[in-house]
């Protein structure tokens, strides 16, 4: 039988720090994405690139659409870190044999 354990103390000063470095990545992702790759016109695909011109639109949208979704699921993902360090001390205080001295 093997036994887990967590330190509910560590994962709540985890969740806020990986809470910040990855939105800071996330928000670094979205920046390089709104810059020269937003600045991207019609006319730069030719008259044959068409096409193109409009997957590239689609694809750019779609992943900004997706960075917002992530840094929503980003939060979420600190409050349920936070919710299972809560969760691991209740379970333990629960089970926590005393001793009736």
């Amino acid at each position: 039988m093997s036994e887990e354990w967590v330190d509910p103390t560590a994962l709540r000063s985890t969740a806020p720090e990986f809470e910040t470095e990855v939105g800071a990545a996330l928000g670094r992702a979205d920046g390089h994405l709104q810059g020269p790759p937003r600045q991207v016109s019609f006319t730069a695909f030719s008259m044959v690139g068409g096409f193109l011109a409009g997957a590239y639109t689609e694809a750019l949208n779609y992943t900004l659409a997706d960075l917002d979704t992530k840094t929503t699921l980003l939060h979420e993902f600190r409050q349920r870190l936070e919710s299972t360090a809560t969760t691991w001390e209740t379970a333990e205080e629960a089970s926590t044999v005393e001793t009736g001295e």
